[in-house]
């Protein structure tokens, strides 16, 4: 939109008020489907229905990733869709929106495919989500009648012969020439040697762009007291140690402040706790002589909590509700990243700005974790359990020792290395491109006489 480009974005009526803050144009999908006398939603279910007819088919949820019976449906509605805007060029989700991609060929319309996913060896992650291997599924697919009926009718229509997931590997069909992947090539799952072959025969490329997110432009409104004495930590070259509790210390009845994910021995306050201590009795020091240590919470842990229950707090430790995540990492760089777990943007906020981090997973384990352990950003410390814990008598002491190990290597016997690495990181996502180059790659698709009258079409 900035670049002067009409962009008229389909998706869920959720997402209307961010999507139209853009500027670019809103079109609801159910308003695309009920103008074919469908809705998206409800065919949606009507087809996991379809899937599970056949009993031998095991669990039908595989249809949403790699079934064609909604594809089939859906493809007609979107061929109307695209008569009507006369688009220059679709952006399209190729897991969630094959449709798009194959409405666009019929159509000769150019297509871009843009993967939030980390890469197409991500499907990998997917496919175990059934218990089985690539070709388990394929065969599950292969066999299914109202699949095999929905194949038959995509072919007749694009008039080609397409595997459409009845062979492996599963959704390459899915992708075009240029594929724009929002991640790290160093954080991307892994492709195999068989798979990457394929995508190299059918010349299908892939762009890693980094996260693609707005330039960031900082509040001076927003805590402007502690923002104030970051910048002065930052001058006077003192560390600064940021953790970010927001997940355990709020209400989520999964992870929260009273529960304990799975089989884990402690409760979000437990964690919490054993946190505060171990940081408190660490890196706790008057104010003009430690690290600065800011601590963010949610409903529970606050420093009028802690004082209640009769703690000291050191001097050089903030406690904070609601503190702006980017603004702070922006501004402090912190030494060390504290996080309860990888979830939102936090763990790309803290790449941005070359932070190792410590990530205590207070649910299951993500891939991303495992990954950013073996490039030597992070180390994860797990929180005990009954199934991976040996020590299930004293769970606190024996997480909190993990936990003074963790900041030892982390701001001690292997600070540079740590940092070395996130910086390495931090450079790959600057040079990446980001939204920016993504522009740029989709609009070298275009026809250089059509990019002034370009209506582009984006899809999620």
């Amino acid at each position: 939109v900035k670049s002067d480009l009409q962009v008229e974005y389909v998706c869920d009526a959720a997402f209307r008020d961010a999507i139209q803050e853009t500027g670019a144009i809103f079109h609801d999908v159910e308003d695309i489907c009920a103008e074919h006398g469908m809705s998206f939603k409800e065919m949606l279910v009507d087809c996991l229905a379809e899937y599970a007819v056949d009993e031998n088919s095991g669990d039908p949820a595989w249809g949403n990733i790699f079934g064609s019976i909604a594809t089939e449906k859906l493809i007609p509605v979107f061929l109307d869709f695209f008569r009507s805007l006369s688009p220059k060029v679709v952006v399209y989700c190729p897991l969630r929106c094959p449709y798009a991609h194959f409405a666009s060929q019929v159509l000769r319309i150019r297509d871009v495919s843009l993967l939030i996913a980390p890469g197409p060896g991500s499907m990998m992650r997917e496919i175990c989500k059934f218990g089985d291997t690539a070709g388990q599924v394929a065969e599950r697919i292969r066999s299914n009648p109202a699949n095999a009926k929905a194949v038959e009718g995509i072919r007749d229509l694009l008039g080609k012969v397409l595997s459409l997931n009845t062979f492996e590997p599963l959704c390459h069909e899915n992708y075009t020439q240029l594929n724009l992947v929002a991640t790290l090539q160093s954080l991307a799952e892994p492709l195999s040697e068989r798979d990457a072959c394929v995508y190299f025969a059918h010349g299908k490329k892939f762009e890693f762009l980094g996260p693609l997110r707005d330039p960031f432009s900082p509040d001076e409104t927003i805590c402007r007291e502690l923002m104030d004495e970051i910048r002065e930590a930052v001058y006077c070259r003192s560390d600064v140690v940021y953790v970010s509790m927001g997940q355990i210390t709020g209400d989520d009845p999964r992870y929260g402040w009273t529960a304990s994910y799975g089989d884990r021995l402690l409760t979000g306050k437990q964690i919490c706790h054993a946190i505060y201590r171990v940081i408190f009795r660490q890196l706790g020091k008057a104010k003009s002589v430690g690290p600065m240590v800011i601590f963010t919470v949610g409903t529970h842990g606050k420093r009028e909590d802690l004082e209640l229950l009769g703690w000291e707090i050191p001097e050089n430790c903030h406690i904070v509700s609601g503190l702006p995540e980017v603004q702070v990492l922006q501004a402090a760089r912190p030494a060390l990243f504290v996080t309860d777990g990888p979830h939102g943007h936090s763990l790309i906020d803290a790449l941005t700005v070359g932070s190792p981090m410590m990530i205590i997973p207070c649910h299951e384990e993500m891939a991303k974790t495992k990954l950013l352990k073996e490039l030597g950003v992070a180390i994860q410390v797990p929180v005990p359990s009954v199934t991976s814990f040996t020590d299930i008598e004293s769970p606190i002491g024996s997480f909190e020792a993990l936990l003074v190990d963790a900041l030892e290597e982390l701001l001690g016997t292997s600070r540079r290395a740590f940092r070395w690495n996130a910086q390495a990181l931090s450079d790959e996502i600057r040079d990446s491109g980001g939204a920016e180059r993504a522009v740029d790659l989709i609009q070298e698709v275009i026809p250089r006489s059509k990019r002034e009258t370009l209506r582009s079409k984006i899809w999620e």
